[in-house]
């Protein structure tokens, strides 16, 4: 089997196990696949592509921002949140942040698959809000949110 052979026959194993797990999808280049999602903040498109025996998941998350005192700020904390994550990862491209997650082929069934797009929703949903306060230099808008979880967590608490 020659590489355009595998490809397409990664590309139809990846559409079935999409398939089976019932998600709207929409092609994207030659052999991927994109995937919207309807998240708490905004909308996601994950990209799903199996490529040289790996599955590749990744989304747009935000542009990075212009004054180099804000880029340098939210850089740092990416490369904090890549510490603590162990599949997915932030990746700074040109002027764009994206979320990545690799899972080796032979690994991944419907279930995994589910699994693996469910956790790269959720880890963009999690940090984006912090994401995009860095990338907008609003402390104003921290402080709102520390002020909401103080309330929400006292709520319950009587």
């Amino acid at each position: 089997m020659d590489d355009k052979e595998s490809a397409r026959a990664a590309r139809r194993r990846l559409k079935t196990l999409l398939e089976a797990n019932h998600y709207v999808t929409e092609r994207c280049g030659e052999f991927g696949y994109a995937i919207p999602f309807v998240g708490r903040f905004r909308d996601w498109h994950v990209r799903v592509q199996i490529s040289n025996g790996w599955l590749a998941l990744t989304t747009y998350v935000m542009a990075l921002p212009e004054p180099a005192g804000l880029k340098a700020t939210l850089t740092d904390r990416l490369l904090e949140l890549n510490d603590s994550m162990s599949v997915a990862k932030f990746t700074k491209s040109g002027s764009t942040v994206t979320l990545d997650l690799e899972y080796r082929e032979e690994h991944v069934d419907a279930a995994v698959l589910g699994n693996l797009l469910g956790l790269l929703q959720t880890l963009a949903e999690q940090h984006y809000p912090e994401l995009f306060r860095i990338a907008a230099g609003d402390a104003t808008l921290t402080t709102l949110q520390e002020a909401f979880e103080r309330s929400s967590h006292g709520a319950g608490s009587e």
